[in-house]
């Protein structure tokens, strides 16, 4: 039985999930969500909110391994800033800690969940729904993104993908 993490990093919402993989038996959803910042704070304030939350959670559940969105940005370099200075933040938590660290492009994630790598939001959530045996998923869009991360991390880390 194997526990794995999947991060959709951002500096006003971070999407997190963990789940357990049991090989044959299934996937069980162990706890998902956002942590958000206070959309006035500075980089200087949210980052260490970011990192004193997700340790926590890195704390209590003690992935095996962890799966993270590759910054992807098309027009605003302002946004990719923080954000990759978020992904700096999460990925020095996961590495003294010695978790596996899975990163994974967005068209990556979504053709590897739904076969199609320009999938939109509601058919992550559909697919995932599907492969939790769920008929509803509920949660923002950054923490359905993390589940699928944390999915697919359980499949690479396994040898299936």
């Amino acid at each position: 039985m194997s526990i794995y993490c999947g991060v959709d990093p951002g500096t006003a919402t971070t999407g997190y999930a963990f789940i357990e993989s049991s090989g044959r038996s299934g996937i069980r959803i162990v706890d998902y969500g956002v942590i958000e910042t206070p959309a006035s704070a500075s980089q200087l304030i949210r980052l260490p909110m970011i990192a004193e939350d997700f340790s926590a959670l890195l704390d209590q559940y003690r992935p095996d391994a962890c799966g993270m969105e590759k910054l992807f940005f098309a027009t605003n370099r302002t946004t990719a800033l923080s954000v990759a200075e978020s992904r700096g933040v999460l990925s020095y938590l996961l590495a003294i800690r010695w978790i596996r660290l899975y990163e994974y492009a967005p068209a990556e994630m979504k053709k590897a969940i739904t076969g199609n790598g320009r999938a939109d939001k509601e058919q992550i959530r559909s697919a995932m729904g599907m492969v939790l045996q769920l008929d509803s998923l509920p949660g923002r869009d950054d923490s359905i993104d993390a589940l699928a991360m944390a999915y697919l991390v359980s499949l690479s880390d396994r040898g299936v993908v």
